[in-house]
């Protein structure tokens, strides 16, 4: 395999360009979350990488782009592309490999340096997809068929009335799940939740994502909260670099916990695994080294379970 083209797209699209104005943009969509609070989100964001071998192969990969897409495209423009283009390797994963060698000898071990290097990995493992005529998932060893998918999310909105609607559009157009934004307290959150339950009935799943808003108490006291509505899970009740901490409050939950959308490199799941912190491992690929990482983590999470 060798790569004769590597072009990266840094897209933003402005929620103020698409309503016409900052003052028009609904407050659910600039503050939706715990973590928007203070720093409103402006707009959507993703890093595209485009790939190209020596056969006219292309492939297609995604960084995760917040808090602007710019920086993981800069390091891919000026660092991984002048190291890739004209290199050959057998496979994804030992580009991959070499690359995080580099970053993780300058102390880039987490941030746009590992987003940058999971667009890349994912639009690697793509074009090698592409070369060979197959899906992805069948070069991985498995086929394609059906996946279940919920929509995230339902937003942070000042009144029940506003998420019930919300959730309700959801299930209309056939989503089998819904994930709520909670991180404004126990009753708060609570309220939310009872409302949509009541809506949506007993059977549709229901995932709630704090974004990290609370420490271990007060996660503790919202997981009782939210236990008697039948919660799928929890996600990232406290800030997800102290996987003791949340072992701690995974053992005083009811309700099932999850993390990772906010992990880069296979280290800092295996400390959740080994702490026993997670009921729900939830890798983003476009952080958590692209294919290759997550295919590492599904092996760690298959050895452990």
């Amino acid at each position: 395999m060798k790569i004769i083209e590597l072009r990266v797209y840094a897209l933003h699209a402005s929620f103020a360009k698409i309503y016409g104005g900052i003052e028009r943009v609904p407050m659910s969509l600039r503050r939706p979350a715990a973590h928007f609070q203070r720093i409103e989100r402006s707009g959507q964001f993703s890093t595209i990488v485009e790939t190209t071998d020596e056969n006219g192969n292309r492939g297609w990969g995604e960084a995760f782009g917040l808090p602007h897409p710019r920086m993981s495209a800069s390091l891919i423009e000026n660092v991984i592309r002048p190291a890739l283009l004209g290199v050959e390797f057998e496979t994804p994963a030992d580009a991959y490999r070499d690359l995080k060698a580099y970053f993780f000898a300058l102390g880039q071990t987490r941030g746009p340096a590992m987003e940058a290097l999971s667009a890349v990995d994912s639009a690697l493992w793509d074009m090698k997809a592409r070369a060979a005529g197959q899906p992805l998932c069948r070069l991985l060893g498995a086929e394609p068929g059906k996946v279940t998918a919920y929509v995230g999310s339902v937003p942070f909105f000042p009144t029940t009335g506003e998420s019930i609607e919300r959730a309700l559009e959801f299930a209309e157009k056939g989503f089998k799940g819904v994930k709520l934004k909670v991180g404004r307290g126990a009753s708060t959150d609570a309220a939310h939740v009872a409302a949509l339950r009541q809506a949506l009935g007993g059977d549709m799943p229901i995932m709630l994502d704090a974004n990290a808003a609370y420490g271990v108490d007060e996660a503790i006291e919202v997981a009782k909260a939210v236990a008697p509505f039948g919660v799928m899970w929890l996600e990232e009740p406290i800030p997800p670099d102290d996987a003791a901490a949340l072992a701690k409050v995974r053992k005083n939950s009811s309700v099932p916990i999850g993390a990772g959308e906010n992990e880069f490199d296979i280290s800092q799941f295996t400390r959740f695994a080994e702490a026993g912190a997670l009921d729900f491992v939830q890798p983003n690929i476009t952080r958590a080294g692209g294919i290759s990482g997550v295919m590492a983590i599904d092996a760690l999470c298959t050895s452990t379970a």
